[in-house]
């Protein structure tokens, strides 16, 4: 694994935590576990322990949380949230993020303002006669990555190449790419599968992301439940699609009170409680969507 100053580096030149930017469409943080809620609600404890208490502005935010379910989502206006409609939805607000994303990278990087983002504005001032092993090796993942999208071949990362190089799960080989990368890394005993110690310190100095939370990882992607995940597991955690999937069905399964696997609108709306726990919603309200909503 990198040194600290190395993650530094590929964190804020490359976004090289691929799962940062494709495993969920915002930076994630730590949420309301929706196991424990629903396990309130199906046993009759008292949900109010672990559900967030109404705050000032609660029921604004419930209208235009209807607003926009009803507007945004609910696209066939049948008063039904479908999963396929939230799917799609989440999906939505994935990519507004990553194309606010790479506008705000380019112009950061781009300093000569051609529009092309090159391999020396992407070092910097590093000095590769000063550099530590760990950066320099750090230095090499950031120009494999910058050569694999630079489609072109010209030297320099136009505004499609750039976005692709910070969102890989968009590409077939640049996702493949990022992958190899990342199981390269974690696989740290090298036994072809990355591990719940191995995973979680891709998340090292990150205190908000917690061993449960991992471990929640963990389980979503270990498809054959070996307790550690494969070349193929791991990609489609980078890829992030299963991620959304995964959240849209809690989603469902907190808000939907007839067990018919869709939500009404009475539904959606029926305890703010349980709605503003869900975390499709809370990722929606941390959205640059949402906060323009709101």
């Amino acid at each position: 694994m990198f040194s600290a100053a190395a993650r530094v580096f590929l964190v804020s030149v490359a976004g090289v935590q691929g799962w940062g930017s494709g495993g969920s469409f915002l930076a994630r943080r730590p949420v309301l576990n929706p196991e424990d809620l629903i396990a309130t609600v199906t046993t009759g404890d008292d949900p109010n322990a672990h559900l967030p208490d109404a705050h000032p502005g609660t029921q604004e935010v419930i209208d235009r949380l209807h607003r926009m379910a009803t507007e945004q989502v609910d696209l066939n206006r049948d008063g039904i949230l479908d999963r396929h409609e939230l799917v799609d939805f989440a999906v939505v607000l994935r990519d507004g993020e990553r194309e606010k994303y790479t506008a705000e990278e380019m112009a950061r990087w781009d300093r000569n303002g051609d529009s092309l983002v090159e391999l020396s504005e992407l070092h910097g001032n590093l000095d590769s006669k000063t550099m530590t092993p760990e950066l320099q090796a750090a230095l090499a993942i950031v120009e494999e990555k910058f050569r694999g999208v630079d489609f072109d071949q010209d030297g320099g990362l136009n505004r499609d190449e750039l976005h692709v190089f910070l969102h890989p799960e968009l590409h077939t080989d640049a996702l493949q790419l990022e992958a190899e990368q990342q199981f390269a890394q974690l696989d740290t005993n090298e036994d072809g599968g990355v591990d719940l110690r191995e995973l979680g310190s891709a998340y090292s100095g990150e205190a908000e992301f917690d061993d449960a939370y991992t471990a929640h990882e963990l389980e979503i992607h270990d498809h054959n439940k070996d307790g550690k995940l494969d070349i193929h597991e791991l990609e489609e955690l980078v890829e992030g699609h299963k991620y959304v999937e995964h959240m849209v069905g809690q989603m469902i399964t907190l808000l939907d009170q007839n067990k018919d696997g869709r939500v009404t609108m009475k539904e959606f709306g029926a305890d703010h409680r349980l709605l503003l726990a869900a975390e499709a919603i809370e990722d929606w309200l941390y959205s640059s969507a949402g906060r323009d909503e709101l």
